[in-house]
């Protein structure tokens, strides 16, 4: 379906996390995650709702301290569940969207946001006019949302099936990435630029109960995510992660290998010095919640209402097959640390405030 993102792996300085998964199935929760690398708390309302402006040193604020030029570009509308009230925290010296990008009037657009050609242009445009200086440019895209039209020619062409709809919108997403790896070859700048993508969350299509869409449900087609990177950084490694990893590992990651020091508030992984196994946790917004972990080839999921169950990854990707009655004691262990996920993250933005304040660690 994207045969960029799938082949990058193949050439050296690409590396493919093959076993990677996001926190959380809804955007915003999504971002707090890859910007404070800090799990959010497992119900409805977003950072944005509750604390915006929570403590955390996120990734581009790290950048920006050490000195990089730091911009958010985005198709979408930062006005959409009150996104803008965390990133106007977040040290960025440029924020573009669909209500504000330089050239946007002549623009297809829908209420998701508009066509992602033009945010790939003025994305090149401001990579190249800060060709001379060190860079951090944040890209979100607003395709493959329902109904999954991602331009004109897909609004003149309905399909009337939607998964042949959201896989046509896939590849309309691995051309733009296309174009923003190629654009920035194109300017002499990709040697020297350290690129990473990643899914904020996947798409149900009736593969499970209740699994349409994304929100509530943490099985694989709504929470394992493709997520590659590519970059001088990397030199001639190449091939797959075969590990589990999580949006909680990207920002510590991505300081890692730039040689930017990691705030000691980032609770993930920097993959650059070490990657112990750690059990990963996700969720989903409520009606109908599941809450799940990943602890290597297991995953464990707990539903609202208390039926829970157990998956072999290895041996059954697809979730098939409930082993939960074969491994009731480990089920248990799991079932606990979700518990004390729910505990800790409920109180998040007062357990921050006693993290910094009892430790010497400052973000």
């Amino acid at each position: 379906l994207m045969p960029l993102l799938s082949g990058r792996a193949q050439k050296p300085g690409g590396v493919t996390m093959a076993w990677h998964f996001t926190t959380w199935a809804q955007t915003m929760k999504v971002f707090f995650t890859e910007f404070c690398s800090e799990l959010p708390h497992p119900d409805y309302p977003s950072i944005c709702h509750t604390n915006p402006a929570i403590p955390c040193k996120s990734l581009s604020e790290a950048l920006h301290d050490d000195g990089y030029f730091t911009a958010l570009v985005t198709s979408a509308d930062l006005a959409y569940d009150r996104k803008m009230r965390f990133f106007r925290h977040r040290a960025f010296d440029l924020v573009w969207d669909m209500r504000n990008m330089p050239g946007r009037e002549d623009v297809w657009k829908d209420s998701w946001g508009h066509d992602e050609r033009h945010t790939v242009k003025k994305l090149l445009e401001l990579a190249d006019e800060h060709r001379d200086e060190r860079f951090f440019i944040f890209y979100e895209m607003a395709t493959a949302h329902h109904p999954y039209n991602a331009c004109q020619e897909h609004v003149d062409d309905p399909l009337a099936d939607e998964w042949l709809a959201y896989r046509r919108a896939l590849g309309f997403v691995d051309d733009r990435v296309r174009g923003v790896v190629e654009g920035l070859d194109e300017l002499g700048l990709l040697d020297d630029t350290l690129v990473f993508i990643a899914s904020d969350h996947g798409e149900g299509f009736g593969q499970h109960p209740g699994s349409k869409s994304h929100g509530p449900k943490v099985y694989n087609e709504n929470v394992k995510v493709p997520c590659v990177f590519k970059g001088p950084q990397l030199a001639q490694i190449s091939g797959r992660v075969e590990f589990p990893t999580s949006h909680l590992d990207l920002a510590p990651t991505v300081l890692g290998l730039l040689g930017v020091p990691v705030p000691c508030t980032m609770k993930g992984r920097n993959l650059v010095e070490s990657a112990p196994n750690r059990v990963m946790l996700i969720g989903g917004r409520p009606p109908g919640s599941q809450f799940g972990l990943v602890d290597g080839r297991w995953k464990y999921i707990m539903e609202d209402g208390g039926m829970e169950m157990l998956f072999d990854l290895l041996s059954d990707p697809g979730e098939t097959e409930n082993v939960i009655n074969d491994h009731l004691e480990q089920a248990s262990v799991y079932r606990e640390k979700l518990l004390d996920w729910h505990v800790f993250s409920e109180n998040l933005v007062e357990n921050y405030g006693k993290i910094l304040g009892e430790t010497s660690c400052r973000p």
